[in-house]
């Protein structure tokens, strides 16, 4: 299975303690377990009140799942409260499991999924349980589900229709009692072409629940913003920071093509830069915004930019700036700093990597080469 040298899988696997301390409407800056509670103090739309009330009627019942909507709109803390919910209800007891779907080699997603026998490949040095079977009387969250083949998707209707599969080299059958919930940033008219997706799958793969824009919900923005803000300045250690009127204004006329994920981002680099800033009255001010932001929302609507394109330029320079900041606040001790970000190595290494394949900034670049590790699979940037 050389696939798995060179591609790295994102999954997944929040136990029960972990579930208790998970992240919620912040993932690094938060203790607080995502339920429909939290979930529904930023929710001032209508929109997002009715999806939220949706959501928590179908996670009494055991019935697959379709959240459908834009990359970065909260997807996994929406699946995530559905499944403390069923935990609360008495309806699960184990485990949330996730796998993202994109760009996964099918030999390698099956030995993730379905996990696979001593033997059966030439790394396949013991047994290895796959997503499948750990999701076990728990949840198990397949991302960007529109994204895998329509051989995959054969092998994966037996395991929703009958929740049984076969893992890898094995001769005998497995059963699971998993929830299933599926996510992705495809339209349902777009999943429904034969030619993309199977339909025979699409249809057991549950009500389909549509998670809207943040760009169709601005009741929501002021809420996100302040959430994000408070926990971030939790973090670093200072008071929660006033929002003055003019940036308030351009936040929420803003048409984040982003969603959630980027107001995240962008509350984080305000605050950061804010609380630095030489000036006595701490406040966050336009100037403390990202530069595109003071863009008026037809110029941003009006560039089009790719999910992809827009990460690569905005938002991740902003997440690795602030962990090689942090890098030299501990003098490049690894260990302290990754548990100050609340992130993994691993998750470093992906975005460094990432920043040096795409980035176009060269200072940046050089500050990451300090600290960067190649995968000890002799990745390469």
């Amino acid at each position: 299975m050389n696939e798995k040298e060179n591609v790295e899988i994102n999954t997944k696997i929040e136990t029960d303690s972990e579930s208790e301390s998970g992240a919620a409407l912040s993932q690094i800056y938060s203790n607080v377990k995502v339920t429909f509670e939290t979930l529904k103090t930023t929710a001032k739309s209508k929109k997002m009140k009715d999806t939220l009330d949706e959501a928590e009627r179908l996670a009494q019942f055991s019935i697959p799942i379709l959240i459908i909507g834009e990359t970065g709109v909260g997807k996994n803390w929406l699946t995530q409260a559905v499944h403390n919910k069923r935990k609360s209800l008495g309806k699960l007891s184990k485990k949330f499991c996730e796998i993202t779907c994109t760009g996964i080699p099918e030999t390698l997603f099956e030995s993730e999924l379905f996990g696979y026998k001593k033997g059966s490949h030439n790394t396949a040095y013991k047994d290895k349980d796959g997503m499948a079977k750990m999701a076990d009387k728990g949840t198990l969250f397949l991302d960007e589900i529109g994204e895998i083949s329509l051989l995959l998707q054969t092998k994966l209707l037996r395991l929703v229709e009958q929740k049984k599969f076969y893992p890898l080299g094995a001769i005998e059958e497995e059963k699971t009692d998993a929830h299933f919930i599926f996510g992705t940033n495809k339209s349902w008219e777009a999943l429904s072409d034969p030619g993309v997706f199977r339909t025979d799958l699409l249809y057991r793969m549950g009500i389909p629940l549509c998670i809207p824009p943040l760009r169709e919900r601005q009741e929501d923005i002021e809420a996100l913003m302040i959430e994000f803000k408070n926990s971030c300045s939790k973090h670093i250690g200072v008071l929660p920071l006033e929002i003055n009127d003019d940036a308030k204004e351009r936040l929420i006329q803003y048409s984040w093509p982003g969603n959630i994920r980027e107001l995240k981002y962008v509350m984080e680099y305000a605050v950061i830069l804010a609380a630095t800033a030489p000036d006595t009255r701490k406040q966050i001010k336009p100037c403390h915004l990202p530069k595109w932001i003071s863009k008026t929302k037809k110029q941003t609507q009006a560039e089009d930019v790719s999910m992809d394109t827009f990460e690569t330029t905005h938002i991740l320079p902003m997440q690795i700036k602030h962990i090689l900041d942090v890098m030299d606040q501990e003098q490049g001790d690894r260990e302290k700093a990754l548990e100050k970000l609340g992130i993994s190595e691993e998750n470093m290494r992906l975005k460094f990597q990432s920043y040096l394949r795409e980035g176009e900034d060269e200072s940046l670049q050089s500050r990451i080469k300090q600290y960067y590790r190649p995968s000890k699979k002799g990745g390469k940037p």
